[in-house]
């Protein structure tokens, strides 16, 4: 099973053109309302890179915060496939 991770390493997104830009945010300030009010655990301009995790290269990985590392999704796969081979044998 192929998991990609968090890595250390992270870069900022770009605002795209001017044009697309404003479509952007005239679409943000429509649907404004239909969005859930939490706060953004990170800023929305700043991505980290996910690669497959492997052992051999585990420095290149983000392992300071363990229990939130998996996200829910990658999380609920692992449990399933682990069901899935305990009840295998």
């Amino acid at each position: 099973m192929k998991l990609k991770m968090p890595t250390k390493k992270v870069y900022e997104v770009k605002q795209g053109s001017n044009l697309v830009e404003k479509i952007r945010l005239f679409i943000h300030k429509v649907t404004d309302p239909l969005h859930p009010k939490v706060d953004p655990k990170r800023p929305e301009d700043v991505k980290s890179l996910s690669l497959p995790f492997s052992r051999e290269k585990q420095h290149l990985f983000d392992l300071s915060d363990k229990d939130k590392f998996f996200d829910s999704k990658t999380r609920s796969s692992i449990v399933s496939i682990s069901f899935r081979m305990a009840v295998k044998g």
